[in-house]
């Protein structure tokens, strides 16, 4: 057997005539295909001499057969020289910076020498090595090139540039051959076997695209051929030449802008060679990167509460045909011979045998007793798969990590994958007919792997957030509460019954259990915990074990003391029970752990019963009452806010109009009208009504959701606002024009249970519509930002010093996450506020005395060696692994939560109203580098001298852009006296600062050939005498225009600034940027204040506060769509992309497209521009990253593939 050995580096070159030559095993003449006897005809393009395709055929090169002959090349002389459509660029670039006549460079080589691009240096006019006068050069698209008018030919082309240098070439970057190969002579001929033809039913043959654009190649090549001989007129030579141009471009890529596509009869276009490597269906993307297995099964998923969280039930059919390869030792020869004996229909059993000399052989019933008889230790035996073999299970999409676990099987009955419901949330997965994908690893070193690193169990807690991910959902949190909550009780059969599905040994010595002591039987000894539950009311004082509600839960050595039992201690993404057990207990515990509560709940929920129906959303005449009086209320303000605003009362928000204002105060109202309806329901439904215990919990749905069902559905919005989309001047042709109430803009006053008229059903569908669209695009959007990521972020990864660095070796991080701790093994990074808060000082306290004291408290801490070994240790079983791929972890972690949830593109901060772009399009922003947000924004702070209100109001004029048209109360063109009339609004002159004079003094700045005046607070603008015959109306209002548009003061660029009071402390919030102008300004903290355009920040302030703000934005961002993602995986991110001093995009133009890696570019990205630039480049692929070793079929190296074994002499 021929030994294998490993790719270790791959150079791109251009392929010479010479090599082509060497590479050919015949002339392709002729364009005829197949003869009379429907056999290749020989110098066709189906030669038997290129490869064989059909069964019982020798290739007449090799001798070989089909899966033997692996084909061989052919060529093509061309009749004239055709110049390469892949290398118009290069071609370009030779032609327009070297000489035509001797091929010398036009361009300073010293300037090259040092590295300077060669597209930034000046092109000489006259050669300096012959003084030959240099012509412009240009590309008439297609393919024709022309010097002053002059069309270039190939042929002029191709000797202009045999006589540019080796030297030469190098310096432009041609070092992977020479620039004559761009221009081609002859052309390969791509063996049989990689274009294969088909026979069709009616036994005609349908040849593949390929050998389609080689025939018309080759008849058209002859064609030239035979005219040239004869001596034919220019005319007829240049058509043919240029068709047979064309046929070669469509032949290399069939998609070139200018050049129409080469398409079949039927008008479908011909997939030619780029189109085969490019694109999802390409070879890259299909079958190097994206490979089709053996040993995997697929079929729907079903749920099965009785097996364990590490199982998965696979179907005995799908077991027979799986197998896994088992090596004959004197140890097991007994237990493979009862496999055999069984053979492959009786499970369990065995499919083949493969002999120590290699030779497999089927197990039938035939054939069973002789291969039992020749059995002997060294053979293999591929058996059935068995409970407990080791297997892959995988959910697609497979957005992060935990898409694809391995499990342990468990061989069942019936055709279904069944797993247990904790299980769900990691793979996203439910059982409305969802499909998974099992893999079954077919070595000792993968099984060894999946076990280890992969089981289920080693994934409860999430990489992205440091919580778990697994845990009880839905029913289960239902039965909890009904297990732990108060008066539940069990008598001792009750309880035996109950814990006997699972492991539990307890010893029962009492008549009856309470439910909590039930629950207790699972939780670990040594767990203490105190947490709130989700029942909790939030009262304003907690009385904590004495809650009325009991819902302050207290664990004390593992037994359940206080509170009951919901999603806060045992759900997915919250649990806090799990969590601290697989922290302090391990991930074994946590699983036991899981495993045993919901066979407990199982048969509590079957002892109890638990439904829900239309009854269980009544509500009696006394809450339906408060409901609509609560209405009633809110509209009669929202009335009186109408009345105020038709009067211009109204007071108006800083930075808002009085339409904004209205609109915000209405608002207001309208989520008072809401949270009111909430509260109602919230306290006036019964306990014991399985719809609110299902709220309560967590279980499913909220309290929201009752109050659409039972109370109102209150207002919907669009983008945040009340919808205004419909006729001009009113929603529905049902309202009054100017009508402003809440009824004709989207408030359903009626419930789901009572139902929605036809106008409330309208604007319900409307809001209903922007949330489908809103999802259905974003998976495509978020999809391809994760696709981003993950080519840019794949090779950074822990290395053998433990500092984070690329493939190159390049240091991306000195410490993994600034502190090396695994987000997957932390506690998540949250602070307990309520013990870091208990002892809070005020500031009296915490004066110049405390403070000088610290030093002394600090230097009497002193641990003792075991409690610094203890924390240690902890530190250390919380760091990264080395190899860990926390490049993809960081990927995945924010390109996960981004496609599976709604990341809402429009958020408005808080009441002020400011709509900027949040959500998934901002992630995209930051990430993709924009030089200019979609919305910018500033948070200005404000130094301590002027930290109050009325400063703060000042500061925000004089920073907010104020253009004419802002303060104007009225403007008009008298058509009498040919004059623009234009009346400023005093109040806002007096609160800016501004006179009748400034504003004259702009309009006489901005407008030529005017006169101005005033006359009682009126501007009035007129034409000029000399220039008045010429003028219009239009000219008129042309001035109006330009007038309105001129700017006063500020700074440019801010739209609206907005005072607000946070935290004790008065800030401006603005909608538009300038930092640098405002970081100028008197009164401002610039330590404090921030930019949401990351280029401004890195301009203004520096690299590092620009890596800063990029985690900032990307976090809050993230944040406020509740979204929880640690913030190492942004400081990932943050560091690649600010690495080398610039701001860097994560796609083509930047991390992904510029990585040093040839393959990885090619996969990515603009494929065949990548690989052809790195054929003329010469470049080498070292091959050190993950996906160029996935394409070669190296093993990639990260985690355990970066570890390399030697034998020690």
């Amino acid at each position: 057997m021929q030994q294998m050995t490993k790719i270790k580096e791959i150079k791109f070159k251009m392929i010479s005539p010479e090599i082509i030559r060497k590479l050919s095993v015949m002339p392709v003449v002729t364009s005829e295909v197949y003869g009379a006897d429907a056999y290749p005809i020989d110098g066709g393009v189906m030669d038997p001499r290129l490869g064989i395709i059909d069964p019982g055929m020798r290739c007449a090169t090799c001798g070989g057969r089909i899966g033997e002959c692996t084909g061989h090349f052919g060529h093509i002389e061309l009749a004239r020289p055709i110049i390469n459509i892949l290398y118009l660029p290069q071609i370009r670039l030779l032609l327009t910076h070297t000489c035509h006549k001797c091929g010398a460079l036009l361009v300073d080589k010293t300037k090259l020498q040092e590295g300077i691009s060669i597209k930034k240096l000046k092109i000489a006019t006259i050669c300096p090595d012959c003084g030959e006068k240099q012509g412009k050069i240009k590309l008439d698209k297609p393919s024709t090139f022309v010097r002053d008018k002059h069309s270039l030919t190939p042929v002029e082309i191709r000797e202009q540039f045999e006589k540019i240098s080796d030297e030469t070439a190098g310096l432009i970057g041609i070092k992977g051959g020479r620039p004559e190969w761009y221009i081609l002579t002859l052309m390969l001929v791509p063996p049989v076997t990689a274009r294969p033809s088909i026979t069709l039913e009616s036994g005609d043959r349908s040849e593949d695209d390929l050998t389609h654009k080689l025939v018309d190649i080759i008849r058209i090549n002859h064609r030239l051929a035979d005219n040239l001989e004869i001596g034919a007129p220019d005319f007829i030579i240049e058509d043919l030449w240029e068709l047979l141009q064309y046929h070669v471009s469509t032949y290399f890529n069939n998609e070139i802008s200018s050049i129409p596509p080469a398409r079949h009869r039927s008008g479908r276009s011909l997939k030619t060679l780029a189109q085969r490597l490019k694109s999802k269906d390409g070879r890259f993307r299909h079958n190097l990167t994206g490979k089709r297995v053996n040993y995997c099964a697929r079929t729907v998923i079903s749920p099965d509460p009785n097996i364990s969280l590490n199982d998965v039930g696979i179907p005995e059919i799908i077991a027979k045909e799986l197998t896994i390869p088992i090596k004959v030792t004197k140890q097991n020869i007994n237990e493979i011979k009862t496999y055999i004996q069984n053979g492959p229909d009786i499970h369990p059993g065995a499919n083949y045998i493969t002999r120590p000399d290699g030779i497999r052989k089927r197990v039938i019933n035939e054939n069973k007793e002789s291969i039992l008889e020749e059995l002997t230790a060294g053979f293999i035996v591929e058996r059935h798969l068995i409970d407990d073999d080791i297997v892959l299970f995988n959910r697609q999409p497979s957005l992060h990590r935990m898409s694809v676990m391995a499990h342990y099987a468990k061989i069942m009955s019936h055709k279904t994958f069944r797993l247990n419901l904790c299980v769900c949330k990691p793979y996203n997965a439910d059982f409305d007919g969802d499909e998974m994908n099992l893999h079954v690893p077919q070595t000792a070193e993968a099984r060894s792997e999946a076990e280890q690193l992969m089981l289920v169990e080693q994934n409860i807690k999430s990489p992205r957030f440091g919580g778990p991910i697994m845990g009880c959902d839905q029913d289960y949190i239902s039965g909890a509460y009904l297990l732990t909550r108060t008066g539940t009780e069990f008598t001792k059969q009750e309880t035996a019954q109950m814990i006997s599905n699972s492991d539990i040994t307890a010893d029962l010595k009492k008549d009856t259990y309470t439910g909590k002591e039930l629950f207790s039987f699972a939780i670990p000894k040594g767990i203490n915990l105190e947490y709130k539950a989700n029942t909790c009311r939030n009262c304003e004082i907690c009385k904590k074990a004495q809650c009325e509600n009991d819902a302050y839960v207290i664990i004390e050595n593992g037994e359940l003391k206080k509170g009951v039992i919901d999603s806060n201690g045992i759900a997915a993404f919250k649990g806090k029970l799990i969590d601290i057990i697989d922290m302090e207990k391990g991930h074994t515990e946590a699983r036991i752990f899981i495993d045993h509560i919901t066979k407990i709940i199982t048969h509590t929920m079957m002892k109890f019963g638990f439904s829900i129906s239309l009854d269980n959303l009544d509500t009696d005449k006394k809450t339906q009452d408060n409901i609509h009086k609560g209405i009633d209320e809110q509209l009669v303000e929202i009335d009186k806010l109408i009345e105020t605003y038709k009067k211009r009362k109204i007071e108006v928000s800083p930075g808002r109009s009085q339409e904004e204002t209205l609109e915000d105060l209405i608002m207001i109202e309208l989520w008072k009208i809401t949270n009111n309806t909430q509260q109602i329901i919230d306290k006036n439904v019964d306990e014991t009504n399985t719809a609110i215990i299902m709220a309560r919990t967590g279980a499913r749905g909220s309290i929201q959701n009752l109050a659409y069902m039972s109370g109102l559905v209150g207002q919907e919005t669009i983008r945040g606002r009340r919808i205004f989309r419909g006729y001009t001047g009113r929603t529905l042709s049902h309202f009054k024009k100017g009508d402003l109430s809440p009824a004709s803009h989207g408030f359903v006053r009626s419930s789901f249970q009572k139902g929605i008229d036809p106008i409330e059903f309208f604007f319900e569908v409307m809001k209903g519509r922007e949330g489908i669209m809103d999802s259905s695009l974003k998976t495509r959007v978020s999809g391809y930002m994760q696709r981003r990521l993950v080519s840019a972020l794949q090779d950074i990864k822990i290395g053998k010093d433990y500092r984070v660095r690329d493939s190159s070796g390049t240091i991306i991080q000195l410490i993994p996450g600034e502190d090396g701790i695994d987000p997957a093994k932390s506690d998540g990074g949250y602070i307990n506020k309520e013990i870091a808060t208990k002892n809070r000082l005020n500031k009296k306290q915490a004066g110049s005395q405390t403070t000088k004291e610290l030093p002394g408290i600090y230097e009497n801490m002193d641990l003792t060696k075991k409690e610094k070994d203890l924390l240690k240790k902890r530190y250390l079983n919380l760091k990264y692994e080395v190899g860990e791929a926390i490049g993809v972890i960081a990927a995945q972690s924010i390109s996960e939560p981004a496609t599976q949830t709604t990341l809402r593109a429009y958020h408005s901060e808080g009441r002020t109203q400011l709509v900027t772009t949040k959500g998934l399009p901002r992630l995209i922003e930051l990430f993709d580098a924009r030089k200019i947000p979609k919305t910018p924004t500033m948070e200005i702070y404000l130094d301590k001298e002027h930290n109050n209100k009325e400063d703060a109001r000042k500061i925000a004029a004089k920073i907010k852009e104020t253009k004419l048209k802002h303060i104007l109360k009225e403007d008009s063109i008298d058509l009498i006296n040919l004059r623009v009339e234009l009346l400023p609004d005093k109040t806002i002159l007096h609160n800016l600062d501004i006179t009748t004079e400034n504003i004259i003094s702009v309009i006489k700045k901005g407008i030529k050939y005017i006169n101005i005046s005033s006359e009682k607070d009126i501007i009035i603008i007129e034409i000029a005498e000399n220039k008045k015959q010429d003028y219009t109306i239009s000219d008129l209002q042309s001035i109006r225009v330009r007038v309105r548009s001129l700017f006063i003061k500020g700074i440019k660029g801010i739209e609206q600034a907005i005072v607000e009071y946070e935290n004790e402390e008065w800030t401006i919030k603005t909608l538009g940027s300038n930092l640098k102008k405002v970081l100028k300004m008197p009164g401002i903290n610039m330590t404090k204040t921030t930019s949401n355009n990351i280029f401004e920040v890195s301009k203004t302030i520096g690299i590092e506060a620009a890596r800063n703000a990029i985690i900032k934005e990307a976090l809050s961002t993230m944040r406020e769509q509740g979204v929880d993602t640690d913030i190492r995986h942004l400081l990932v991110v943050a560091d690649a992309m600010t690495n080398d001093g610039t701001i860097k995009a994560i796609g083509r133009y930047g991390l992904a497209g510029q990585k040093s890696s040839v393959l990885s570019r090619a996969n990515f990205e603009e494929t065949v521009k990548h690989l052809t630039i790195a054929a003329s480049a010469g470049e080498i692929d070292p091959l050190e990253s993950v996906i160029e070793n996935i394409i070669i079929g190296n093993i990639a190296p990260i985690g355990t593939g970066m570890i390399k074994l030697k034998v020690k002499d």
